[in-house]
């Protein structure tokens, strides 16, 4: 935060870990994100759960749901065009 020949103070850049007028640095923020994205996106109680149906939250391991295979209607354009792609090739 000082420029070493002048000695005049620098403005302190943002998103960047300095060190304070201490000489200590402060690492809350960077654990922090660190522990946040090293956690699973999606939690699983065992390495083999199939998890829960993400419509109507039956639990996979007990069977299968009946809505496992609906396509959420804001994706069913690209559904439609998938089939169109296959039938050109």
């Amino acid at each position: 935060t000082l420029d070493i020949v002048s000695g005049a103070l620098l403005p302190v850049p943002d998103g960047l870990f300095t060190i304070d007028i201490k000489h200590e640095i402060c690492l809350d923020d960077a654990l922090n994100q660190y522990t946040l994205t090293s956690l699973p996106m999606k939690p699983l109680c065992k390495s083999d759960c199939k998890g829960l149906c993400d419509h109507c939250g039956l639990n996979l391991n007990n069977g299968d749901c009946t809505c496992s295979d609906a396509v959420d209607p804001r994706w069913a354009v690209l559904t439609g065009l998938a089939s169109a792609v296959k039938k050109e090739e």
